[in-house]
């Protein structure tokens, strides 16, 4: 629990609870935040954070991580953190938002200096 906690309170996570009100009502909680906040360096990334997020403070290494994240309960709300709806808006972030936001940097550059020839 103690490493949780030192996670919860670095400044990657004081950021993930920053935004979290923002990136509730998608179903995500901080820990997702912080992977998408990391993820935009590149989006393989947010596999490993979360897998490292959830599996950090488990007594048993021996639980797969999909199984901890099934299991894992929202304290607020009481249901299921990571549900299919959470699945399927995290996905949608990442196909959709995420491409653009790595995109429109390079496309308005293209744009003011000319095509690259």
């Amino acid at each position: 629990m103690i490493a949780s906690r030192k996670l919860e309170n670095s400044y990657i996570g004081v950021l993930g609870k920053v935004i979290e009100p923002a990136i509730q009502p998608l179903g995500f909680d901080w820990r997702i935040g912080v992977a998408i906040i990391t993820s935009f360096a590149a989006r393989s990334i947010c596999r490993n954070n979360v897998n490292h997020i959830c599996s950090i403070g488990s007594a048993d290494n021996n639980v797969r991580i999909s199984e901890r994240m099934g299991k894992d309960i929202n304290p607020v709300t009481g249901k299921l953190t990571y549900n299919s709806a959470v699945a399927w808006s995290l996905l949608m972030f990442y196909v959709l938002l995420c491409n653009v936001s790595v995109h429109l940097p390079l496309c308005s550059e293209r744009q003011i200096h000319g095509n690259g020839h």
